[in-house]
Order: structure tokens, then sequence, then C-alpha cells
């Protein structure tokens, strides 16, 4: 949301069963070592207990920005047109290659992409002054612009064909068309998804040349409070499965 990273909040119930405390520790702390030096911030405090129950981690980041210059759901404009970040449906796409047992290694790329997500920390940051509205994609396409028109008192149509994709779940999908909906209802990838008046177009594709990230035009802010997702030929496409839902 354009701000810098400061710190982070840590808290660890950790198993006392079955559970080689010392082992993971070591690598856990390896982790958030590289993830400290690569983001430029620090641990600020936090909790460890014990628990009978199964490991949980909890983490609340924060971070800055100048007053009046953060990107929130709310702002988007009738006539906006609607960009993401990089490639749509990776994450969910290892989660699911993870879960079925299909072939790790011919998914490797998918299952990174769910593993390590890579915030757009530059991205958000260059959007201050030209998106109109900004969030990541944590629960799916449809479900995270839904929020946007929640907030902004707008409706959306999306264009399926116009949903990036990589090349890894398109080979996924050659064999697992039933997992489509992951393009629009996976979440876990962590992409920027945004909203920028029509005129703006040409400054969001030479941002995009500029930090080397990829950005797509996905469709358009309308009337109404409706976000829907549509074909070729104008059909709406069922969204049922609009992503995912924390309760």
């Amino acid at each position: 949301m354009a701000a810098e990273p400061l710190g982070y909040l840590l808290s660890l119930a950790l198993p006392q069963t079955s559970f080689d405390v010392e082992a993971w520790l070591e690598a856990f702390a390896a982790g958030l070592e590289k993830n400290q030096s690569q983001f430029n911030w620090m641990l600020w405090g936090g909790d460890t207990v014990s628990t009978s129950g199964p490991l949980t981690i909890s983490v609340t980041a924060i971070g800055e920005t100048d007053k009046g210059k953060s990107l929130s759901r709310s702002g988007a404009n009738i006539g906006d047109n609607i960009y993401v970040s990089g490639t749509l449906g990776d994450g969910a796409g290892g989660l699911t290659v993870l879960q079925n047992n299909l072939d790790n290694d011919k998914y490797a790329h998918l299952i990174g992409r769910y593993h390590l997500p890579e915030p757009r920390l530059k991205l958000g940051k260059s959007l201050v002054g030209l998106a109109t509205s900004a969030m990541d994609i944590s629960d799916g396409l449809m479900g995270d612009i839904s929020h946007i028109c929640e907030n902004s008192s707008v409706g959306a149509k999306i264009f399926y064909k116009k949903i990036p994709i990589s090349s890894s779940l398109s080979n996924l999908l050659e064999t697992k068309g039933d997992y489509s909906h992951l393009i629009w209802g996976g979440g876990d990838d962590y992409e920027l998804l945004f909203t920028a008046a029509q005129k703006h177009n040409d400054a969001v594709m030479d941002l995009a040349v500029r930090l080397g990230t990829k950005l797509t035009c996905i469709g358009e802010i309308t009337a109404g409070n409706e976000a829907i997702l549509l074909n070729d030929d104008g059909s709406v496409i069922n969204t049922d499965k609009s992503g995912y839902r924390h309760f």
C-alpha cells in the first residue's frame, strides 16, 4: 500500500511433542535473517510460547508512508482501468499441486510462487499519485476486486481472456481444466490489483518498463456495485468460487 517496511512483531506457539524445536528455530531464524536483509527491516518484539496444539505463527508487519500518500481500497472511479501486476493463479496452483500430489518437479514454479510470494513494494510506492485505488490479491481476483467495489461504491467488469497467467499454470490447465477457477478465484499471489484513469494508461505502461514488472489492463470500473467476469462473447462467467473466505 506504498509503505516502507520498518519492523514486525512475531508470535510463535511451538508444539511440545514430536517437534524438533532447535532444528526448526535454526532454519526459521535463517529465513528471517535473509528476509530482514532483503527488505531492510527488523524484528521489534513479540512472544514465544509452547502449545499442545499445532505450530502457530503470527506476524504483524509495520510500515510507514508520508501523510496522505498511502494507497487504499477506496477511490476507484467509473471509467477507470483495472490493472494487475505479474501473473495470477500461480500461488493457488502451487497449493493445488501439493494437495493433489501432482508432479512437483514439473510445477516447481507454481510451488515456489506459493511458498515464497514477492511483495511488490517498489510498484506500490510508484503508484502514489497514479492509482486511484489498490490492494494485493490474497484471497482471489474476483473476491478482492469486490472489496475495491464495495469501498469505492462502484462496479467492475473483468475480461477473463485478459487475465495474465504463467506458462506453468497454462500447462497445468491443459490437463486439469477444472482448475481454471484458480485464475480468478485463487489467492496467495500477493500481486497488486489497482485502478487508474484511462488517460494514465501510457504512464502505467511506462512504469511497467521502468520497474521491469508485468502490468496488464484486465477490465474497467463501472457504475453499480457488482464485479462481473466476462467471456469474449460478453457472457458472464459464474464466479461462485470467488475466493478464499476467512469465516
